[in-house]
């Protein structure tokens, strides 16, 4: 009895840091450093996303997601895997790669794009499943995100 008791008092301050509030995952800068057109229908964006990540290690893969102006199917979004190192902060590259709805092409897309352009009326939807480095994982999923909010960063 009094082993499971001592093990017991070992074990409680282990307990109490798993309840306690851990430091959260943020993105500190976001910047697109090029975007080529893939003939008429489709678009290469590789774009530099800083994150510090005070936790373990961790991998997002299946990314996907679709870009909306003022709620119209603009584009749909994918990504190849993004590995993301445990307890420090860095600068990552991630290609995205676009696919532009029906009853738009480039030339409207990069109209879009022109003076009177509000970052405001594109939003995202995002989905992708997150894991430890090799593990199985959980989908995440966001909607309706600013694009302003993305830029901000």
């Amino acid at each position: 009895m009094r082993r499971y008791i001592a093990l017991l008092l070992l074990l409680f301050p282990l307990f109490l840091g798993g309840c306690s509030k851990t430091p959260e995952l943020e993105f500190t800068s976001f910047r697109i450093s090029s975007v080529k057109p893939q003939g008429f229908a489709s678009v290469e964006v590789v774009v530099q996303v800083g994150i510090n990540n005070p936790r373990s290690s961790f991998e997002v893969r299946e990314m996907r997601g679709t870009a909306r102006l003022n709620g119209v199917p603009l584009m749909s979004l994918s990504a190849d895997m993004l590995s993301v190192s445990g307890k420090c902060e860095d600068v990552y590259t991630v290609p995205v790669y676009g696919e532009i709805a029906s009853g738009f092409n480039v030339f409207d897309l990069l109209q879009s794009f022109d003076s009177k352009f509000n970052a405001d009326d594109v939003t995202v939807d995002f989905s992708g499943i997150l894991s430890k480095r090799g593990g199985s994982g959980r989908k995440v999923e966001m909607k309706d995100i600013p694009l302003s909010k993305i830029l901000r960063k």
